[in-house]
């Protein structure tokens, strides 16, 4: 399964995603760019991600419970 950071970067990276998801929006690669620090993409952007053929919702969906399951966890049981 990939992250949302790993989505992007197999796009082509953040100019690349941004260029796919909406090449007019001038703004969006800085963006993108901060949703690759997070390794996380902002559910309103989902449909946007997938529009541009980036992802699927499940992948989407899947890659933020992963991420929000290893935060829950805590650095203890991620060690373990």
């Amino acid at each position: 399964m990939r992250t949302h950071h790993a989505i992007i970067v197999e796009a082509g990276g953040y100019q690349a995603a941004a260029a796919k998801i909406d090449p007019t929006d001038t703004a969006l690669p800085g963006r993108i760019r901060f949703w690759m620090r997070r390794d996380s993409i902002p559910a309103d952007q989902w449909n946007a991600v997938v529009g541009a053929g980036l992802s699927t919702l499940k992948e989407l969906a899947d890659a933020a419970e992963a991420k929000r399951a290893a935060n829950d966890a805590g650095p203890q049981e991620q060690a373990a």
